[in-house]
């Protein structure tokens, strides 16, 4: 299919119900290259968990150009197996189960066939709420939806079949039901073994996500970090990534009795090589940042009184504040470092400002107990520095041209 509107997108789908059956959303995101990640989200007062999963992936496949290349992740396993293992024979038998019984969600079934055949699908389990950034944003629109619904912002869906399509699947796929009958069993179990799954490896180097030629063997860009400040950050890019916890022992490490300069910098190296082995073919982003204030190194206060006591302490004073960033390229082994220096001077503090100031802040989980991204800006006299973003906690400038170099491009053009 040499179609111009066609694309390759990497996606992301859930549902979500509250009663089960009760008020139920369904949540989609997919990514494709050089562009912004585009959210889809839909709602019913009354359905099911099951429903809204597979509404999820119909509003996807309804949604994209006809011919697209899709990489669908869904944690249904119900979609899942019911797409790639049970929709044959459910077909072969108009709809019923073995044993005898309706096919439950038929309608929504047949929809989700006729969607998927628009389309070269690669279907993909993936395990919910185990820290995959594609799936956890599905899940929060979902639920998103479902409160969207309750304030009459959102009108339910229609979980009907669509008439405005063909009725049945294509002609030919009964065509070839009647030519196996005199062997039906053996022919129900032909058809999995043609299904698109063996051939998903050999499409991949044609799904290249990221903007190359194609040629390329694909390349999956992960977050070696679980901190809910770096995905945000790099999710800016609009490049589809993967967050993945390093495993690193850092406590371990800064026991060691590194310098300052050289343990935010060995802690993102050693994070972003942490996961070579579970993700090759890959670039793997690690990171680490600490504050140095007269000699000595401040990590997270971890606790709002520690907070306090730190901003108390640095208040009217200058200090350093050091993000590490390092790129670790698994197709070649070399690791790409960063060290950026930013010299931070807060204003004179009250005991009254610096407790207001974490109170709505919640800023103990940050190093430096300052959130630069929310009204901690309003605790500086001064910053001097290259990259503000650094401050959030991931150098952006820095891993742009890094990515640039290594391939990967947000401001590639969309085909």
């Amino acid at each position: 299919m040499a179609n111009k509107t066609t694309q390759a997108v990497r996606a992301y789908t859930d549902g979500a119900c509250e009663g089960n059956p009760g008020p139920g959303g369904y949540g989609v995101v997919y990514y494709s290259p050089g562009a912004k990640p585009v959210e889809l989200s839909g709602a019913h007062e009354h359905t099911t968990n099951n429903q809204m999963e597979l509404m999820a992936a119909i509003a996807l496949l309804e949604t994209l150009p006809e011919g697209s290349t899709v990489e669908l992740h869904t944690d249904s396993r119900y979609v899942q197996d019911g797409i790639t293992q049970w929709l044959p024979n459910w077909k072969r038998r108009n709809w019923r189960l073995k044993s005898g019984g309706q096919v439950k969600n038929a309608g929504l079934w047949r929809r989700l066939d006729r969607a998927a055949s628009r389309h070269d699908v690669d279907w993909r389990w993936v395990r919910g709420h185990a820290g995959n950034h594609g799936n956890e944003r599905a899940d929060e629109i979902a639920r998103r939806a479902i409160d969207r619904l309750r304030r009459g912002e959102l009108t339910s869906v229609s979980l009907e079949e669509d008439d405005t399509l063909p009725s049945e699947p294509s002609p030919g796929k009964p065509a070839r039901k009647t030519g196996a009958a005199p062997a039906s069993k053996p022919a129900a179990k032909a058809k999995p073994a043609a299904k698109a799954k063996p051939a998903a490896k050999p499409r991949k180097p044609e799904r290249d996500l990221f903007g190359s030629t194609g040629q390329e063997t694909p390349t999956t860009l992960v977050l070696a970090s679980t901190s809910p400040y770096r995905a945000p950050l790099l999710a800016r890019l609009g490049l589809p990534f993967e967050v993945a916890a390093s495993g690193v022992d850092e406590d371990g490490v800064k026991a060691q009795g590194h310098p300052p300069f050289q343990l935010v910098r060995t802690l993102s190296r050693l994070k972003a090589e942490a996961l070579a082995a579970r993700f090759p073919n890959s670039l793997l982003i690690g990171g680490d940042q600490a504050v140095m204030f007269e000699g000595r190194l401040f990590g997270k206060p971890g606790t709002e009184a520690r907070a306090e006591e730190q901003l108390l302490e640095m208040a009217g004073k200058t200090h350093h504040l050091l993000t590490g960033v390092a790129v670790h390229d698994t197709r070649t082994g070399e690791t790409h470092e960063h060290l950026d220096v930013h010299e931070m001077t807060l204003r004179p503090l009250t005991r009254d400002q610096a407790r207001t100031y974490v109170e709505r802040d919640q800023s103990q989980d940050c190093a430096g107990a300052y959130k630069i991204e929310a009204l901690g800006i309003a605790l500086f006299e001064r910053i001097h520095g290259n990259d503000l973003t650094a401050v959030e906690g991931l150098p952006l400038i820095w891993l742009t041209s890094t990515l640039m170099r290594l391939g990967l491009d947000p401001l590639a053009n969309a085909r």
